[in-house]
């Protein structure tokens, strides 16, 4: 049993302990005065409907974990939630006996019309008073205990959660990937819950939590999960994308001289059909393709590494894609390279690599075919040319997307396929 399904089996104890604590106080009316005009008025018949639906969800609870795994060394987590399931069992016994006992206040309600001041004075004609002290203390007990196993089990829940998160954050950096933010309000959030926890047992009387305290921290907790999973699966398509050779190519390209390329960037009075005119025309408001042709060795790849890694080239493009924000990806093919580096297989991995690690939030939308899939076979399937591109036309279509895309690709001469199906 994971730490959530224990906190599930842990609301319905304590939905039942507070409504049956209440049920018994002094002060609840069961019905209401002469007038009908009492406060807090609760018939029998309602308190059997609801006893009835707590009986339900715990005994559902019951039976979804009829019997949990026995364990040859019982950690600390696993003693917990023996303890809770425990407590879950007994409320259960005392929920039918309740139940019982209303079904018998309603016999003799309809046979002699008798109204009860409160429900404890119509249970002492049923109960003998030591019993109705039992459960009394037997409820106060519960609730107690079952504050200190569920803080118990949210400390070693929030021990493993950021053990998890740290191990996230390091394979986040090592892909690039750009989930500072997402990262951080999970971070944010995992504090907050904890904060809550301690102030929770600080000021509630007796230090006892109540249903919305475990509303609380099951809701939080199922919100962290459901985001750290959503990252963790971000990251593993991520790297399904990446492969040993995608960055060699780009690496082994000599860097430019410092002055050698200067002028691409220049605002000059030279004629737009120059070389520096046409380039930054096309990259400050262009559209389509922009060729960069040359003699072999004349460079080429030198220059186009140059463009693609300045980031005078995304001030440029800012201009070309405002309001939106400018998202570069790039690909060199390389002849004398790994299959995947000169093929159009390995193109489309490495585009949506670069724009994925850009846009991690992307993901879920576009790849609809992996995403609903587990973390074994997304981290073992191989991907197929047409799936890829699929997704990449998908990402084309998306309509609301608040970026604009540019591709620097190199070595189109390099590319070992057939050129015609490629374009």
């Amino acid at each position: 049993m994971d730490p959530l399904t224990a906190l599930g089996l842990a609301a319905g104890v304590v939905q039942f302990v507070s409504f049956a604590s209440h049920l018994i106080s002094r002060t609840k009316e069961i019905h209401g005065s002469a007038s009908g005009q009492a406060k807090e008025t609760l018939t029998l018949e309602k308190t059997y409907t609801t006893l009835q639906d707590l009986s339900l969800r715990l005994e559902t609870s019951s039976k979804r974990n009829p019997k949990l795994e026995i364990v040859e060394k019982k950690t600390d987590f696993i003693k917990h939630v023996f303890a809770i399931n425990d407590l879950s069992r007994t409320c259960e016994s005392d929920c039918r006996r309740l139940l019982e006992i209303v079904s018998k206040l309603k016999a003799v309600e309809g046979e002699s019309h008798r109204r009860w001041q409160t429900f404890k004075v119509a249970l002492k004609t049923v109960w003998k008073g030591n019993e109705i002290i039992e459960l009394e203390n037997r409820l106060q007990h519960t609730q107690m205990t079952l504050t200190l196993h569920v803080c118990s089990l949210a400390n070693f829940w929030h021990a493993s959660f950021d053990r998890h998160l740290k191990q996230l954050r390091s394979e986040t950096i090592e892909l690039k990937a750009q989930q500072s933010a997402k990262l951080s309000d999970i971070s944010r959030t995992l504090n907050e819950l904890s904060a809550r926890i301690m102030s929770a047992r600080s000021t509630q009387e007796r230090n006892v939590f109540g249903p919305d305290d475990i509303a609380y921290i099951e809701g939080q907790m199922s919100r962290l999960s459901v985001s750290k999973a959503s990252a963790t699966r971000e990251n593993v398509i991520l790297r399904s994308l990446s492969f040993d050779s995608r960055p060699v190519r780009h690496t082994s390209i000599p860097d430019a001289s410092k002055r050698t390329f200067e002028w691409a960037f220049e605002q000059s009075n030279l004629p737009t059909s120059s070389a520096t005119g046409s380039l930054l025309k096309w990259l400050k408001e262009g559209e389509g393709s922009f060729w960069v042709t040359g003699k072999p060795g004349s460079g080429k790849s030198t220059f186009m590494k140059y463009v693609a890694d300045n980031p005078k080239t995304l001030s440029a493009l800012s201009r070309w894609s405002h309001p939106k924000q400018p998202v570069l990806a790039s690909h060199y093919f390389w002849s004398v390279g790994t299959p995947l580096q000169k093929s159009q297989k390995g193109l489309l991995q490495t585009l949506l690599y670069d724009i994925f690690h850009q846009l991690p939030d992307l993901i879920e939308i576009v790849c609809v075919e992996r995403w609903p899939k587990t973390i074994e076979e997304l981290q073992h399937e191989p991907w197929q040319v047409p799936e890829l591109q699929r997704i990449l036309q998908c990402i084309a279509g998306c309509q609301d997307l608040s970026v604009k895309f540019c591709f620097f690709i190199d070595g189109l001469d390099e590319f070992d396929g057939d050129h015609i199906n490629f374009c």
